[in-house]
């Protein structure tokens, strides 16, 4: 048993998983933009939507359509948020590991 190389050996295990969060932290934030220029998108269409019913009324069914859509963003949105917090906690426990 060399303790110097059992050292080695485990900062490496726990390199490969710090950047195996990281990877999963990257996905996460790409899911965050994508998600939130989806609700810029659904944003401007509400905005047009209520534009136009000033200058004549519209159904609201569909003006409700497109709130469920930005509801669903949200989910996707706090969702991520929470996954990317997670990520980070999970690196936290490993860097922890990895210095004391």
């Amino acid at each position: 048993m060399d303790p110097e190389r059992d050292a080695i050996d485990h900062d490496k295990i726990l390199n490969e998983e710090e950047l195996k969060i990281i990877k999963d932290i990257k996905r996460n934030i790409d899911k965050l933009k994508d998600g939130i220029s989806e609700l810029e998108t659904l944003v401007e269409e509400l905005e047009n939507f209520d534009s136009e019913e000033l200058k004549r009324p519209l159904l609201k069914e569909d003006e409700y359509k497109i709130f469920i859509k930005v509801l669903d963003i949200q989910k996707i949105l706090h969702d991520s948020i929470v996954l990317i917090t997670q990520d980070l906690l999970r690196y936290k426990i490993l860097l922890d590991q990895e210095v004391f």
